[in-house]
């Protein structure tokens, strides 16, 4: 029996005035990944979104690089200027502070 796992309710955390904020899902499943971006402004409105679904195995920190390099594909497509981005993998987020990515 798996145990019960309680997450606190999502809220919306706007990014600061005049910017944008994308944020990135990754889903890795033993023969299918998924990567994600959604764009929402201030209000927290829909802005735009863009998917990536990969055939076979890939890592978890794969997918989640993906997902993050479709972050950046996205706000090049809806031409935005100020974004902030929310991702939730500390070495991804080394690797796009380094210029790696």
């Amino acid at each position: 029996m798996r145990p019960e796992v309680q997450r606190s309710p999502a809220r919306w955390i706007p990014p600061p005035a005049g910017s944008t904020k994308i944020i990135d899902a990754a889903l890795a499943k033993k023969f299918r990944s998924r990567a994600a971006a959604d764009a929402r402004d201030m209000a927290g409105q829909f802005l735009g979104a863009s998917a990536v679904v990969s055939e076979g195995h890939m890592d978890p920190d794969t997918v989640e690089a993906i997902a993050c390099k479709e972050d950046f594909a996205l706000a090049s497509d809806l031409v935005m200027r100020d974004f902030r981005l929310a991702c939730d993998n500390v070495g991804v987020i080394r690797s796009v502070k380094e210029g790696i990515m």
